[in-house]
């Protein structure tokens, strides 16, 4: 019994391990490669003059020289609508059961 297991159940169970093992790392290989190829796009997409200018225009407010840039702003009322801080609904704690929240509560008020 103990032959069938040194040579039969172990080496098995080893060569499964690694046969997972080899596929978890396919997937993570297939998954970088596919990464890589975006990556690989983008940079050919940012290779130009035009697109860069692009995205400092559009996304950090640059400008050339000679250029003027303007921010235009809310209306007043927007503004003070837009500066009231909203309030974040209340989270039940789960966490801990009835007593423990109990015993909070209480203590609190001391």
């Amino acid at each position: 019994m103990i032959a069938v297991l040194a040579f039969g159940v172990f080496p098995t169970r080893l060569w499964l391990t690694q046969r997972r093992d080899m596929a978890e790392t396919s997937h993570r290989v297939e998954v970088l490669e596919h990464t890589n190829a975006a990556l690989e796009r983008r940079v050919k997409e940012l290779d130009s003059d035009a697109a860069v200018e692009r995205i400092a225009r559009e996304q950090h407010n640059l400008v050339k020289p000679g250029e003027e840039a303007y921010a235009i702003l809310p209306p007043a009322g927007d503004a003070k609508r837009l500066a009231k801080p909203m309030m974040a609904p209340e989270v039940k704690d789960t966490s801990r059961n009835f007593w423990e929240r109990l015993r909070d509560r209480l203590s609190f008020w001391v």
